[in-house]
Formats: C-alpha cells, structure tokens, sequence
C-alpha cells in the first residue's frame, strides 16, 4: 500500500516520527506538536481530474496536450492531477505535465547525456512560453536534451522544493545515520502528500533513465548530481552538503520502489532491523515497536 491510498495518513507519521525522534533525528517543527498531524495542510490529496485534451495523432503528427492553466510556478498543492499508472504497477495522482515530458523522455532514454547536456536554451524557452500559452506541441519539434531541461526547470520553479526546505536537516541526518536507506524512506513517508506522490513517480522515472546507462552515460550518481540541486533547490550550499544531497538523491533513485510505502519492504527492514522479539526485551525501542504495529495496522 502506498501512502497516497492510506485513510489514516496521520497516524502512520506520528509512529515515524517518534522512530525518528528516538534515533535523535531532527523531525521538522511543525511534527513535533500535540495534535498537529490531523492540521496538516495538504494531508489530503486533490482529487484526479480528467484533462480535456489528450495526446492523440493528427496527420501523422502527434501531439502534446494543451494545459489550459498556468504550471510553471504554481505550487503542487494548486496544479491539476490525473492518475499514472507507476512502473510497480500502483497509481497515483501526477500533474499531466510532468507525466507527459517523462514519456516523451523515456521514448528516448537512450541519448547521451540526458539531463546533463545544456541543450538549446531558446528551444526550451519556445517549449516553456507554448505550454503557458496554452499552445500545441508536435513532437517532431521536440528534443529530447531540452526536454529534459524544462522538466528540471518545473522542479525548480516549485514555489516550495519537492522536498521542503525545512525537511533538509532530517533528511541529511537520516543520510548520515548508520541505517540510512530505512530513514530516508521513513523520513519521505512526513513529506506533504502532493510531494510525496511526485518524488515517488519521479524516482522511479530516474530508476528507469539509468537503466540506459550503458548507452546514455547517465548511472544513478551522475542522475543524481544532476537532479538533486533541482529536488532540494539549495542557492547556497557547500561542497560537503552537495554531496550529501547528492548522496539521498541517489539513495533515492536506487530505493525508487519503495518510496512512500508502508506495507511490505518497509515492514520487513524494520523487523529485520532489529527483530520484533528483541524490542519488546529493550524499553527504549518502544517507539520501533509503534511504528511497526503502525505500519501493520494500514497495511491491513
């Protein structure tokens, strides 16, 4: 099950957070209050909506599809959604956009350089002011590298970073402790809901761009140096905390399949952890047990 399907958000982060909170890692402020989780704004996900204009073929053509709303610079609790099928077979709610430039990308995963080339920054400008100007694209106008391009520029023109500013102290704690791939995904599973959905579809966008990597040049750490200033939207940063948030965004790409769910693999490295008969022996891993017995609870 994945975050997005579960009725009882809330409750599943409070065990996270004081898993996280036992391990000494820094949870954002706003987790930490009595009561607060049922207050969080974007707890709730807006609803799929049908888009009137689908890609379709005209005179051999194919054609994008018109977005009748400004998208560039909008925040994602505001942008229009459609369900997109994952590539682990679930569904979740995705600006059109972003699902329709990932298509087009995946089609020709395979170019060198991809997401690290430059490209043409004029062509982009054209692709950006059409998509605003709620123009027609064929696809036949289109490269691949300025594709590429205008998709990091959606994420990086997100008022607020796919992943908040205030969530980079816990996830470069939960990258610096010694179980770092189990925290990262238990620190995703706090981010607001909107957020989540598209870190999880785009990581599993990026896992299958390195499966070119033979032919692209792009593995999950070249993806990652490329894509993380645009997840984190760090201005000014030092070179250890570049590589760092290089670091989860490779983290990220690798672990794709399990970002976001609470049933399953999270439960399985939680046991396997520590192992369920042993926490019930140690008072002080009290908190694992509630995140495991939360974790079990949804999943059901």
């Amino acid at each position: 099950m994945l975050m997005n399907d579960c009725a009882n958000r809330a409750v599943v982060r409070e065990h996270v957070v004081d898993y996280l909170i036992a391990q000494k890692l820094p949870c954002p402020k706003k987790f930490k209050s009595e009561g607060l989780f049922r207050r969080i704004l974007g707890d709730s996900p807006k609803k799929s909506t049908k888009v009137e204009f689908r890609m379709k073929d005209r005179e051999g053509e194919r054609l994008v599809r018109v977005y009748d709303r400004k998208i560039f610079g909008v925040s994602l609790q505001k942008l229009d959604v459609e369900d997109v099928k994952l590539k682990t077979g679930h569904m979740l709610p995705i600006p059109p956009l972003v699902h329709d430039l990932c298509e087009f990308i995946l089609e020709n995963a395979a170019t060198e350089g991809i997401f690290r080339k430059a490209g043409s920054s004029s062509r982009q400008a054209d692709i950006k002011s059409k998509i605003d100007g709620k123009k027609l694209i064929t696809t036949e106008e289109l490269d691949v590298i300025d594709v590429a391009a205008v998709l990091k520029y959606f994420l990086r023109q997100l008022p607020s970073p796919l992943v908040p500013h205030s969530y980079h102290k816990l996830f470069i704690a939960c990258y610096d402790s010694d179980n770092t791939e189990l925290n990262i995904l238990l620190a995703c599973l706090l981010l607001p809901i909107e957020n989540l959905n598209l870190l999880t579809y785009m990581m599993q966008f990026f896992a299958q761009i390195t499966a070119y990597s033979s032919l692209n040049k792009m593995t999950s750490y070249n993806l990652a140096v490329c894509i993380a200033p645009n997840i984190f939207a760090v201005v000014d940063f030092s070179a250890e905390k570049f590589s760092k948030i290089t670091g989860i965004t490779k983290a990220l790409i690798e672990g794709s399949s399990d970002i976001g769910d609470i049933s399953g693999d999270i439960q399985r490295q939680v046991h396997l952890e520590k192992g369920f008969n042993h926490l019930k022996e140690k008072p002080a891993n009290k908190f694992l047990i509630n995140v495991i017995k939360g974790l079990n609870f949804m999943a059901c």
